[in-house]
Order: C-alpha cells, then sequence, then structure tokens
C-alpha cells in the first residue's frame, strides 16, 4: 500500500490520470483516505486532509449555511450566488468510475492494437497525427498512433502510444523480443522442403499445404498388408517380405560366390564341377582369360583343372587336336559309327552275363587258352580273324553277285535259283544270267 500526500484537487486528478493508465479497479473512501486500488491490485491511500480544510467556513461572504456539517465541503452556487454543502465523495466516485470506464475502454482498443518492436521511444506529429519510428535503422511511419511502441533505453523497457492525440508511455518488465514471434516476418502461409529457416511459425494455409503433401506422399505408399510372403507372385507394384529376400539370400550364398580368380588353387574335392575364369598372367598350365573347371579322375584318383572351351567357333566334325568345340550334329553322327558300350542284349560268357562291350571282350580273352588258326569243327576254341576270312572265300554267298533267269522269272538268291532248277528238270528251259 502506497501513501500519497496531496495538496489540493489538482494533485488527485493529476495522479488519477497517472494511475488510470494502468487500470483502476475499485475507489473506496475512509476519512481521511481516499483508497484507489488497481488491477494489479496495487492500492493508494490519498489524504485528502489539507483539502478538507483548505477553506475556513467564516472567509466565505455568501454561505448557504442550512444543514452544513463538520467537514462539509462548500460548492459555489452561481444560481443563488451562495455556497452550498458539496458531497465530494460522492462526485470523486463518480469522476473516479468515469476515468476507470475510459479506461477500460482504451484498454480494449490496446488489446486488439498492434504491437511493434523498436529500436527508440518513436515520435508523435500533432498536426498530422504521424507516428515515426525505426526497426532495424530503417525509417517507418504510420497513422495508427494507438499502436503499441516497444523500446528499450538503457536496459530498460518502455511502452508508448498516443491516444486522441495524448501519449502514454510506461515502463514494462524487460523482455528479451528476439524470443518473441513477429505475426509480419516470422509467420508463414506456404509449405515447401526448400524452406531453409525452419524457426518459421506456421499458419493455417501452411498446415493445410502440408497437410496436401503428406497425403500425397502416403497415397504412394505401400500398405504392410499388400506385402507378398511368397515367391510365386507376379505383381509389380508390391514389395517382397524380409523373410523371402532371406530366403533369396540362403539360396545365393549357396552357389558358387566367385567366379575368378587370379592364381589357380591345388584342386581337389571342393572345386568337382565349378568353373572359374582365369584372370591371372598367361604361364604354365593356365592361360589369362580362359575358363578351368575342377574334375576327378576315377580311374587315376586324381583331381585336376580341365580347360573348358568356349568359342564362337564350332567344328562341322570331331576333328582330333582341335580346341573348338564340334557341333552337336557332328557328334552324333560320329557315334552312330562307334559300337555302344553298353551292349543291347547282354552276352553270357563261360556262365557270366556281360552287358558292355568291354566286359564281353575281356571274358572272352580270359577264357580263351588256344585260339584256332582255322575252322575245326567240334572246337570249343577261338578262331583267328583271318582262318574266317579264309573259310569265307570258299562259300558262296546267300545273294548273287549276278541274277540269274530261269524261264521268265530272274532270281537273286542261291536258294530261289537251286529251287527254279529242280523245278524245271521235268521240262526244258534256258537257264541264264542279266549280262
Amino acid at each position: 500500500m502506497t501513501k500519497l500526500e496531496v495538496s489540493g484537487a489538482r494533485d488527485i486528478v493529476t495522479a488519477l490520470n497517472i494511475l488510470a493508465v494502468k487500470g483502476i479497479k475499485s475507489i473506496t473512501y475512509s476519512e481521511p483516505y481516499l483508497t484507489i486500488t488497481l488491477q494489479d491490485d496495487s492500492t493508494y491511500n490519498f489524504d485528502i486532509t489539507v483539502i478538507l480544510n483548505a477553506t475556513e467556513i467564516g472567509e466565505l461572504a455568501n454561505v448557504l449555511d442550512n444543514n452544513i456539517a463538520n467537514g462539509d465541503l462548500l460548492q459555489y452556487d452561481t444560481s443563488i450566488s451562495k455556497y452550498k454543502p458539496y458531497n465530494i465523495v460522492n462526485t470523486l466516485a463518480t469522476l473516479l468510475q468515469d476515468a476507470k470506464d475510459y479506461t477500460d475502454i482504451e484498454i480494449q482498443k490496446a488489446i486488439v492494437s498492434d504491437a511493434v518492436v523498436c529500436d527508440a521511444k518513436p515520435t508523435y506529429d500533432d498536426t498530422t497525427g504521424v507516428v515515426v519510428y525505426y526497426q532495424g535503422g530503417t525509417m517507418h511511419t504510420t497513422t495508427k498512433s494507438d499502436t503499441r511502441f516497444y523500446y528499450t533505453v538503457n536496459n530498460d523497457s518502455f511502452c508508448t502510444s498516443w491516444i486522441e492525440g495524448i501519449e502514454f508511455t510506461f515502463s514494462v518488465a524487460t523482455i528479451d523480443f528476439s524470443e518473441y514471434v513477429d505475426k509480419n516476418t516470422d509467420v508463414i502461409s506456404t509449405y515447401n522442403t526448400s524452406i531453409v529457416d525452419k524457426d518459421k511459425i506456421p499458419d493455417i494455409a501452411s498446415m493445410d499445404a502440408l497437410y496436401a503433401l503428406l497425403a500425397n506422399a502416403i497415397g504412394l505408399k505401400v500398405n504392410t498388408a499388400d506385402i507378398v510372403d511368397n515367391l510365386n507372385s507376379d505383381k509389380t507394384t508390391v514389395p517382397l517380405s524380409a523373410k523371402q529376400g532371406k530366403m533369396l539370400k540362403g539360396m545365393v550364398d549357396g552357389k558358387q560366390p566367385q567366379l575368378q580368380l587370379a592364381t589357380m588353387p591345388v584342386c581337389d574335392s571342393t572345386y568337382i564341377d565349378k568353373i572359374y575364369q582365369y584372370i591371372g598372367a598367361t604361364g604354365g598350365a593356365y592361360i589369362n582369360g580362359r575358363f578351368y573347371k575342377g574334375t576327378y579322375d576315377v580311374s587315376t584318383d586324381t583331381y585336376s583343372w580341365k580347360e573348358v572351351p568356349f568359342s564362337s567357333t564350332y567344328d562341322a566334325t570331331v576333328i582330333q587336336g582341335s580346341t573348338n568345340a564340334p557341333q552337336g550334329g557332328a557328334v552324333y553322327s560320329e557315334l552312330q559309327l562307334r559300337q555302344p558300350k553298353q551292349l543291347e542284349t547282354p552276352i553270357v560268357v563261360d556262365g557270366t552275363q556281360q552287358t558292355t562291350v568291354e566286359g564281353a571282350l575281356g571274358a572272352i580273352n580270359n577264357k580263351a587258352v588256344t585260339v584256332d588258326t582255322a575252322i575245326i569243327q567240334g572246337s570249343t576254341n577261338p578262331v583267328t580273324n583271318g582262318a574266317i576270312y579264309n573259310a569265307l572265300l570258299t562259300k558262296q554267298n546267300k545273294t548273287l553277285a549276278t541274277p540269274i533267269t530261269i524261264g521268265s522269272a530272274s532270281f537273286t538268291t542261291v536258294e530261289d535259283t537251286l529251287r527254279a532248277i529242280a523245278n524245271a528238270i521235268n521240262g526244258a528251259c534256258f537257264i541264264t544270267t542279266e549280262n
């Protein structure tokens, strides 16, 4: 509570104008103090004793002394040219209430008025009603004098505005205005990912733009329910699940991981049927750029690298020493001229059934102790190829080299010819050859 002494009514009016800016909440009187309570609940007590005792009743020439009580104030009434009792409490209460109402109206105006942070206290032209202020060294003007101008002087903050041409300046708590949002420079109404200053405050329009971007982006996403968890789908716009990706990785990991070697290792069982391209320097058994396959020879029980021919030239026939691959038809024709290793019909040699050419020849060779050089009736020994050839020279082929005509018929085999001769014995006939 603050106690103030006044020397006259003018001091009270001045004090009331000052306090009205801060907002008056209530006014009470308890002799000899007039108590004013502000909106922030602070109170001021005015001792008005000096005003009440300023005039002695006997000093007045014309006084209407009816009903004058001790301590009453007198007011001069020009209609009767006399002083009469004056109720100052009621009058002051009415005056202060009017001041409060006016203050409340102006406060409401201030609430909706603009606020500007400026470099220093602005100036006001009484004639034109123009306010001049500076921001960042740049001059600005406005005719909205009720705008609240905030500025700092010697680290103290002030607010100045003009209401109906009257200046109102009051100090405010020290505030770092750099942390406040300026609606003209700090608020944006658009949204895009290229905005560099991330300290901007988006308004409703900016949030709508952000929503549109998000809706579009989400529309391009795939629902988790659409993720494919198998390897049989033919869809082209949905992803494969991580589970299927892991399965594919397992399949890939099981394959030959490396296709090129700068140094050929010693071939062993781990390299069987695997093919590598040799990318080292040509020399020894390997040539740069050629392909080699790991092989195993059962007969010698050895592992080795065999070159795999990769050529754009293919031989039309099977050629000894050629490094080119033969055509498939050439291989087929050559195989047709060879005896298959597997016999179509098994052969029994010495009581044992043989299914391959090698097995049959081996069994025959093992069985044959004596080889006859001539064909002997009743012999159980094999006979030489030459003896068979000589015996065949003494035999007539079943098919005649030259057909024989008996009567009007022509015969090409020995059997048919002899049968025709026998049938013709009972009659005459002519026997000729075709030539």
